[in-house]
């Protein structure tokens, strides 16, 4: 299946991943989302790495809904491992799909983070018990950078390859040629009959 990408973009400047119908919190990653978006890579990884060892909290300023503070200045938060260690993938993700495209990766920036509500799964129970209702997320990443200048070079070493060769324009000559073998022809018996 397909992801689908909310945000036209140019592709030799931006690389993206996806994942879909992840098992995490929708919630949680739309907070991530936000909080990742306009930051550049290498910060955004570090950041993640903290939420992982508990040492940075996610601020949460929308479902933030019987969450406590946390320390430092961040208000109420949580530390979603989960949703940390999918998001790390996915930069990691991007930024080897940059640097296949030729993009410079010390400079790579996440300028779009879309996370929604996925699929929800019924996990059945026998007995006519209740089952319980498991939720994913839909999450997609594109990370914009500027590209390095070989990069540049082999595009448009590539572009001269593709450009057909300009027509040659010997054809005319060619047919200038006899004209004047027939102007020689004509020329020479009236030559022969002079003398």
């Amino acid at each position: 299946m397909s992801i689908n990408y909310q945000a036209q973009t140019d592709p030799k400047t931006t690389a993206r991943a996806g994942v879909m119908n992840a098992r995490l919190s929708w919630k949680d990653s739309i907070e991530m989302g936000r909080f990742l978006k306009g930051m550049k890579t290498a910060k955004a990884k570090a950041f993640l790495h903290d939420v992982i060892r508990k040492k940075r909290a996610l601020p949460l300023p929308r479902f933030n809904d019987n969450r406590g503070h946390k320390p430092g200045k961040v208000g109420p938060g949580r530390y979603p491992v989960n949703v940390s260690l999918t998001f790390l993938e996915l930069i990691e993700s991007a930024e080897k799909n940059a640097g296949h495209k030729g993009l410079d990766e010390k400079n790579l920036v996440v300028k779009y983070v879309f996370a929604n509500k996925g699929a929800t799964f019924n996990r059945p129970r026998k007995n006519e018990l209740r089952g319980q209702i498991r939720k994913s997320a839909n999450i997609s990443i594109i990370i914009e950078g500027k590209e390095t200048p070989a990069s540049a070079k082999k595009a448009e070493k590539k572009a001269e390859e593709k450009k057909p060769a300009a027509p040659k324009q010997e054809k005319p000559k060619a047919a200038a040629e006899p004209a004047k073998k027939k102007q020689e022809k004509t020329d020479v018996p009236a030559q022969q009959t002079k003398e």
